[in-house]
């Protein structure tokens, strides 16, 4: 069993799977969108069907951060499923 916080867990699998020099900078960001959601679900459980911005403001996460998070699960949706190709900028700033 890993005694460690799930925050440390996570920030080390992220330095562990997500290359931010990646040649294909989609593989990248798919594999920190899964990680991320992975995070959230187990800090805040499952989201209901309604989606992420309800459960995490029933979960009283502050609007500010539910909205990043809304905006950061919309583009993941596009780049998914268009295969549009994220910049190096986009994955830069959403690794951090």
């Amino acid at each position: 069993m890993d005694d460690r916080l799930l925050e440390e867990i996570t920030l080390d699998e992220l330095k562990e799977t997500v290359a931010l020099d990646a040649p294909d900078r989609t593989a990248a960001f798919t594999a920190l969108s899964n990680l991320f959601r992975r995070y959230l679900i187990g800090k805040f459980g499952p989201p209901t069907q309604a989606g992420w911005k309800d459960h995490l403001e029933a979960q009283g996460l502050d609007a500010a951060h539910v909205s990043r998070i809304a905006d950061y699960f919309g583009r993941a949706d596009v780049i998914k499923f268009s295969g549009q190709e994220t910049s190096l900028a986009e994955l830069q700033q959403d690794y951090t």
